[in-house]
């Protein structure tokens, strides 16, 4: 990759800005009030499932050296997020970009993926092409296919999503959707084995209503 004003000085601009960055972390800390919440999970009748409330992502994506020419545009100028996210530029391949949430995932040879929020400069999560939002927009539910599936509940506060801490959807899950603010519905893969002893794989739909708990100490 052709050399770049943007990266060429990233041990000193790393110097520099750690205690700022330690300082944005210990303000974050104590500012967030922490989330914790526990699921209730339940199979859904034959026929509840509702596939027309899936909806498509929503965010444009970039990907390949569009991507990768899209964040060092973002990151121009800016020692912070030059510091945040420029060794990823220099040392791994890109993924892909979302402009519009500002968040890039780039490809991790020790933990597959590694999620970027440029905008609020901390660690993402999902992938935003998964992103749903619940109906008023109180969580945000994504997941990321990074050796095997994480999944991730964020509650909206002060305008940001803040992850929250418990127990979340089990085994091979995909086609969400929020049928309230409380309740996401999706679908489990199943197995079965015929009389001939074929196996069969099939799709149950599920509910998982989600409540807010107190975190413990």
């Amino acid at each position: 990759m052709k050399d770049s004003c943007l990266l060429f000085s990233r041990t000193r601009v790393r110097i520099l800005f750690i205690p700022f960055l330690l300082h944005l972390g210990i303000v974050s800390l104590f500012s967030q009030e922490k989330c914790c919440y526990k699921i209730n999970t339940k199979a859904l009748d034959i026929g509840v499932y509702d596939y027309n409330k899936l909806k498509k992502s929503k965010f444009k994506i970039l990907t390949g050296e569009e991507a990768r020419l899209a964040v060092e545009k973002r990151i121009e100028g800016n020692e912070i997020l030059i510091d945040f996210v420029g060794g990823y530029l220099l040392e791994q391949d890109i993924i892909s970009y979302y402009p519009e949430v500002d968040v890039a995932l780039f490809e991790n040879p020790v933990i597959s993926v590694s999620v970027f929020d440029l905008k609020n400069i901390k660690e993402g999560y999902g992938d935003p092409a998964t992103y749903i939002y619940s109906p008023s927009g109180k969580y945000r539910f994504s997941y990321l296919d990074a050796d095997g599936m994480k999944f991730y509940l964020e509650r909206k506060v002060n305008g940001e999503y803040q992850l929250c801490e418990g127990p979340m959807i089990g085994g091979a899950a995909n086609s969400f959707y929020w049928e309230n603010d409380d309740v996401i519905c999706y679908l489990r893969e199943k197995t079965r084995y015929n009389k001939k002893g074929e196996e069969i794989i099939y799709w149950i739909g599920y509910e998982t209503r989600i409540t807010l708990i107190k975190c413990e100490e």
